[in-house]
């Protein structure tokens, strides 16, 4: 079972796979999933690349 990230609602979600310590996000941009490991196993630094990757995408 993945790992959620416990934040107030976001336009992504991230998460961390069984097993694993690297956070990744996945979201929807014009009309397809994306998914992308953020390479940090620090929760807020995941946040904050997240909602880079997030911006750059929209």
């Amino acid at each position: 079972m993945l790992q959620r990230a416990t934040q107030p609602k976001q336009p992504f979600t991230l998460f961390q796979r069984p097993g694993g310590t690297l956070w990744s996000v996945r979201f929807s941009a014009g009309g397809k999933q994306v998914r992308k490991s953020l390479e940090t196993d620090n929760q807020d630094e995941a946040h904050h690349r997240a909602y880079q990757i997030w911006s750059e995408a929209n």
